[in-house]
Parts: structure tokens; sequence; C-alpha cells
């Protein structure tokens, strides 16, 4: 069973959905989410009964249209905490380089011409990073 979530945040929580459902249908609402959410299960949520899942925040929040956090904060934080980062990036040479090599266990002519151009670009590019093309200027 998870650690207990501070009765404060549930209430946040609660109000947070209360104020994007507004005047819906819960049943319809929820019937409408991916995975599903019937009705009591909304009510508990809104009602700060029951905390919200990370499945139901991210089911409200897509049904809604929403950033994560417009749900829950503590979802969200969690997340991006959780995500992960790339600390050292491949340069584009050596990232073309790679998508090369995968490319090329696949048997298509389409994709032949397409690892060529690209292999073309990696041999002519330093391992540097790309610097954004300079505008035309208008004549």
């Amino acid at each position: 069973m998870g650690k207990k979530v501070d009765p404060e945040i549930v209430e946040r929580e609660a109000a947070n959905l209360s104020r994007l459902l507004g005047d819906r249908s819960r049943a319809a609402f929820g019937a409408s989410l991916e995975p599903a959410i019937d009705r009591a299960m909304i009510n508990q949520h809104e009602k700060a009964k029951r905390p919200i899942s990370l499945d139901a925040a991210k089911a409200y929040a897509a049904g809604f249209g929403v950033p994560l956090n417009e749900i829950s904060e503590r979802w969200a934080k969690q997340l991006s905490n959780s995500a992960p980062t790339i600390t050292n990036p491949p340069s584009p040479r050596k990232l073309v380089q790679q998508v090369c090599r995968l490319a090329e266990q696949i048997d298509d002519d389409g994709l032949k011409k397409a690892i060529t151009a690209m292999r073309d670009w990696a041999q002519l590019h330093p391992a540097t990073p790309v610097k954004p093309r300079a505008k035309a200027k208008a004549a």
C-alpha cells in the first residue's frame, strides 16, 4: 500500500477537479475518458474522499485537454523528477550515424536512398553543434 497523501493535497486536487468539471455530467465525462472512470470514483475524487491516482490524473488531464499540473501538482512534480534526462546528448553527426546503422537492417529502396543521403551529410559535417541558418534578406 502506498504512503498516505496529505489531506490538504487531496483537497486541492479535489477543488481542481471540481472547478474543471463545472456543470458536466460526471457519468458522461467519466465514460469518455481513457481509461474510463465511473461516476462514483469521480465523486470520491471530487469530494476529496479518495486521492486521485496517477492513471486517473492523466485521464482527467487528457479529458479536459489541460496539463497534468492543473489536476495534480503532486503527480506532475513526481513525474518531472523521475523523467530521464540526457546529460550528454549525441552530436547531430553521431545521431545520424546511429540512425543509419539501425536503418540498414530494413530492406527498402527508399530507405536505402535516405541512408545514403544521411551518410553523405554526416561525412560533410564535423561533430560540432548545428548553427541556425541565417534568414534570407528580402530583395
